[in-house]
């Protein structure tokens, strides 16, 4: 069985707080070829989203903000 038990490849701060800015990010994410797997704490106060896959913090940056969203280094 494939699963994602292993820690994510990157860990940012972002600004993507509630459902409707998940909803939001979820096509800019899910179509991404370097993004295998993703999630979003909402309940961390630094809404961490966790990446599985090989994409850069700068190519991330560059899709998040196209999708109207912040990211930064965590």
């Amino acid at each position: 069985m494939f699963g994602f038990a292993k820690k994510p490849d990157l860990i940012v701060r972002s600004n993507i707080n509630c459902g409707g800015c998940i909803k939001g990010v979820t096509p800019t994410l899910d179509s991404h070829p370097q993004v295998k797997k993703w999630k979003v704490d909402t309940e961390n106060p630094e809404k961490l989203l966790s990446i599985w896959g090989t994409i850069s913090f700068e190519e991330l940056h560059k899709s998040i903000s196209e999708a109207g969203f912040e990211v930064s280094k965590n």
